[in-house]
């Protein structure tokens, strides 16, 4: 992916979420604790630009979102990722309709296998 955003589980995909959001809008129960596991297969392009990940937020503005600036609760340099290596992320209990976002930022490249929400 490379400077794009990617919403998994997101029942109303284009339709921007927003800081004044009163509800959520996805199929993942996210109530409880949960870890995002992926494993990096490769970066390149601009590698001082983030890979980062959102929960109830398919915007690139972190306050976005119906939990504000703590939607995005990981970002990562790609030149700190380190290539084959599988990371594990804790993530922001959220809501039983809850979705999550992986976005690079522009002219950022990575390719991810092995993600696993659980």
């Amino acid at each position: 992916m490379t400077g794009t955003r990617i919403s998994i589980a997101n029942t109303t995909p284009t339709i921007n979420t927003t800081g004044d959001d009163t509800q959520t809008s996805g199929l993942l129960d996210l109530s409880n604790n949960y870890q995002v596991t992926f494993k990096v297969d490769a970066v390149s392009g601009n590698t001082a630009k983030s890979f980062q990940i959102y929960v109830d937020n398919n915007t690139s503005g972190s306050a976005n979102s119906i939990h504000n600036g703590s939607s995005k609760f990981y970002s990562i340099k790609l030149e700190e990722l380190v290539l084959g290596q599988t990371y594990t992320v804790d993530g922001f209990v959220a809501t039983p309709t809850s979705f999550i976002t992986i976005r690079t930022e522009s002219e950022a490249t990575i390719t991810i296998d092995e993600l696993t929400i659980q």
